[in-house]
């Protein structure tokens, strides 16, 4: 199957398209709330605690945008509990991150805020606190969400792990060819520098060039990659039992620590799937 031949497919999908509807009509009832917020705090008129009591606030009493979760709120708590301290002032390193934010400039503010993080997990660990920061993996869906709300007429896509996932399962079925510079990680396109923001957007924007442009609507590539990772292809059968000659044994040795930044990514991934703290992971 090609990839115009399953963009076909997913407009034809009925459920789909209603689905992709009501995400819009949703998200149109409190983003602009959303955007108020935050701009209240770039602008000073609330501090770091405010600003995430508000927003969760907001995102408990509407539309959550999926962001309710440890991927976002559970984020801004650490932000504010273990970060913001007398050596770092994160309360101002994350206005500059969020001040004029927009789909132009995400990819080098994920890379900015990624390798602040991957520096202030080494900073915290050095004091004992380390399995309180927040993780630098979360960098891009972090920032997405906030580049959605203040760029809706742009429309930043927002990294959901279901995007990714279905965009990881499209270059792996080759219905997709990967571009230069992509990051496919155990189960879904990762993006933690600009290269990879970059090579995303050029696989989305391949995606997109089957699709006619009055049906791009906000939101189309969240809607598109969460149907496609639920969507039966003839290659996502799981590969066949190793024969007895393919088995292999493996010496009982001490097992060797996972190096930074795969321990990150791997710690997001088990919290993307159970509401569980670091230090028990």
């Amino acid at each position: 199957m090609g990839i115009q031949t399953l963009v076909q497919t997913y407009l034809a999908d009925s459920t789909a398209q209603a689905d992709q509807q009501d995400r819009i009509q949703r998200r149109a009832t409190n983003i602009a709330q959303l955007r108020a917020i935050t701009q209240r705090f770039i602008t000073r008129q609330i501090n770091l605690a405010a600003f995430r009591t508000e927003l969760e606030t907001e995102l408990h009493s509407g539309e959550d945008w999926g962001a309710t979760g440890p991927g976002f709120l559970m984020n801004m708590n650490k932000l504010v509990k273990s970060h913001h301290d007398s050596a770092n002032d994160v309360e101002a390193y994350l206005r500059d991150i969020l001040r004029e934010l927009n789909a132009s400039n995400l990819g080098p503010r994920i890379e900015q805020l990624h390798t602040f993080l991957l520096s202030e997990r080494a900073r915290l660990r050095q004091t004992g606190k380390g399995n309180v920061a927040m993780a630098a993996g979360n960098s891009a869906f972090f920032l997405s969400i906030f580049a959605a709300w203040l760029d809706s007429p742009n429309q930043p896509d927002i990294y959901y792990l279901s995007l990714r996932e279905g965009l990881y399962k499209l270059v792996k079925a080759t219905i997709v060819p990967a571009p230069e510079g992509l990051n496919l990680g155990w189960r879904a396109v990762e993006v933690h520098t600009n290269a990879e923001h970059i090579a995303y957007v050029q696989l989305i924007q391949s995606i997109k060039s089957h699709v006619p442009p009055q049906l791009i609507v906000p939101y189309w590539a969240e809607s598109f990659g969460y149907w496609a990772k639920n969507y039966s292809l003839i290659n996502d059968s799981p590969p066949p039992p190793p024969t007895p000659k393919q088995e292999q044994f493996l010496e009982n040795d001490p097992l060797m620590p996972t190096p930074e930044p795969l321990l990150t990514q791997l710690i997001r991934e088990i919290q993307h799937e159970i509401l569980v703290e670091e230090p028990v992971i």
